[in-house]
């Protein structure tokens, strides 16, 4: 190191010489980042580098260099243990982040940018939770999720892309929370997506500004607001097959009981008494299916004597100001297709028909050319269902789509640019209508976003590839609760556990309800031939396998949608904060 401060100060002799004060600010930068990372102890010189290199770029007026350095000496006085200098510095930094913002034009250099914001946000996190300021902690989280959409849907639509309103701080969450209700938000940092493809956390630690990966959960209540670190590395819920299926990595029993320890058991306790919990999942979380995982007793976290679980992209969105839509005259637009040739569904127009008839609504299923009538009808209905295939996109999330019609889909985008919703609610019963890409800090902009985006204060979604079958039962359920006013989350627990605990021969019955017009065959024996094969999955040898699928695929009694990968797949996303319109 005094070899390298011999040569540094040498070369600034130089530069001083020939008047050169940019270099000289770099130079001040590379020996400051220099310190930063041979030895902590030395964090007093590092500052004071990081603050020469400021002043000249000061003076430059270089606002991208100020921004850096700025986030440089944030991290490091964090890992210095100087908590208020960090913040400070953290804090300097993101007043700069709107002037910079608008002058990254390349894709690139905005890739570079979003990690370098995601590092700010997350540095300024742990600090404000070392210096017990959890209000500012949780300020911090919701801001990072509100920017990351932002960027990058801003100049695909307009620049006042953000809708969803100003940053809730906590006082503004528990104001609108009742004494049963939980909101748990979590938040990981040191997220590897956000520094590059295939680095590992020992290679993004050479960055200065990266932090230490942890997962965060902040758990607020009527009267209370606490933080767990859940001892757990965001990074080891990443998988590096895109296409790989959710249900596959997650969905086994023992990865969801090893989870339900690390996301759940640190703060089960503040679920006693609790009526409904609100989940924001943060990066990799969005594809846990909470309300699967295992507790210690076998049961999962949806449970006949559990809360309710709503999901939300973030606490702003979720309490968002909402003027009430305007009464309008249709209960239900049900929009069904079983598919094209090769890729058929038994039961997806029957469904949407189904549903539209239940609501006393319409229904548009069939060959026929759909979007056009889509786009001009749905803004005079309460309610929109999908009964259809649907496609995520992991490289490009906002070309997500549903298959509507023969060649026909909706995408992300053209719901964004094309839909303007006046209803309570949207359904998805559409296979991965609810995933969404998820990459540097928590970018979530699939069809969710753009439902959102369009107007819809709720969604019941799905995770992963669902079964016809299960989800026929599941939406029927839904919405014949709803019909009885229950609330949207309430229906979707009591849906879920009713399909959970249904046997076969109940399920039998109601798929022949449905297929009453095949006349070429008996529809009680027609719907034992969809369900035959079908029981849950047992975790066992293959042999003690093979023997219960045996003798239970011919058990009326037996619950054969009990498996997770059946029921667990549907989530209500966000929730509507105003009367439904059936209720005025």
């Amino acid at each position: 190191m005094i070899k390298q401060k011999r040569i540094f100060c040498a070369i600034c002799r130089y530069l001083k010489n020939e008047n050169d004060q940019f270099h000289i600010g770099a130079a001040s930068w590379y020996l400051a980042e220099t310190y930063h990372h041979l030895s902590i102890d030395d964090w007093e010189q590092a500052v004071s580098l990081y603050d020469n290199a400021l002043r000249v770029f000061q003076q430059k007026k270089e606002s991208f260099y100020q921004l850096h350095l700025l986030a440089g000496k944030g991290m490091l006085c964090y890992r210095a243990q100087q908590y208020a200098m960090s913040i400070e510095s953290f804090q300097q930094s993101m007043v700069l982040l709107e002037a910079v913002r608008s002058g990254i034009s390349s894709e690139d250099a905005r890739s570079g940018f979003f990690s370098t914001v995601t590092n700010i946000h997350d540095g300024t996190i742990l600090a404000n939770i070392d210096v017990k300021d959890l209000h500012q902690a949780f300020v911090m989280a919701e801001l990072a999720r509100s920017r990351t959409f932002l960027d990058k849907i801003i100049g695909s639509i307009s620049e006042n892309a953000d809708s969803f309103g100003p940053i809730m701080t906590v006082f503004n969450v528990q104001t609108r929370l009742s004494a049963t209700d939980i909101i748990w938000e979590f938040h990981c940092t040191g997220l590897l997506k956000a520094h590059g493809p295939n680095m590992t956390e020992q290679q993004a630690a050479n960055n200065v500004l990266y932090p230490t990966p942890k997962t965060l959960l902040i758990a607020i209540t009527k009267g209370d607001i606490s933080v767990f670190d859940l001892e757990l590395s965001p990074n080891t819920l990443l998988s590096s097959n895109l296409d790989q299926p959710v249900e596959q990595i997650f969905l086994p029993a023992q990865i969801r009981q090893a989870l339900y320890q690390k996301l759940i058991a640190p703060a089960a306790h503040l679920l006693q008494n609790k009526r409904r919990l609100y989940i924001i999942p943060h990066g990799p979380l969005h594809y846990v299916p909470f309300h699967a995982l295992i507790a210690p007793d076998g049961d999962t976290l949806l449970c006949e004597d559990g809360p309710e679980i709503v999901y939300a992209p973030s606490a702003t969105i979720l309490f968002r100001e909402m003027t009430p839509p305007p009464l309008v005259p249709g209960t239900c637009l049900a929009v069904g297709y079983n598919g094209d040739e090769g890729w058929q569904l038994r039961f997806a127009e029957d469904e949407a028909a189904h549903i539209a008839h239940m609501a006393g609504g319409q229904s548009l299923v069939g060959e026929m050319i759909k979007k056009a009538a889509l786009y001009k009808q749905a803004p005079n209905f309460q309610a929109l269902h999908f009964s259809c295939h649907g496609e995520f996109d992991p490289d490009s999330p906002l070309d997500s789509r549903l298959h509507i019609g023969p060649n026909e889909t909706l995408t992300g985008q053209e719901i964004m640019d094309n839909l303007h919703l006046n209803c309570n609610l949207v359904t998805l019963s559409a296979c991965e209508s609810g995933l969404s890409r998820v990459q540097r800090g928590d970018e979530l902009y699939g069809l969710i976003r753009a439902f959102m985006y369009a107007g819809a204060p709720a969604i019941i979604a799905t995770l992963w590839r669902v079964d016809e079958r299960s989800t026929l039962i599941f939406a029927q359920k839904f919405y014949a609760l709803i019909q009885q006013d229950v609330s949207y989350a309430t229906a979707l627990k009591a849906a879920q556990l009713y399909l959970r605990n249904l046997t076969r021969r109940e399920a039998m019955a109601i798929l022949a309800a449905h297929m009453d017009d095949d006349e070429s065959e008996d529809a009680l024996l027609l719907a034992d031939k969809y369900l035959k094969g079908l029981a849950p999955v047992v975790e066992s040898t293959e042999a003690e396998t093979a023997s219960d699928a045996s003798s239970t695929s011919r058990d009326d009694d037996e619950k054969i949608f009990a498996d997770p990968r059946y029921w667990a797949p549907f989530v209500l996303i966000g929730d509507p904060h105003i009367q439904r319109q059936a209720e005025q």
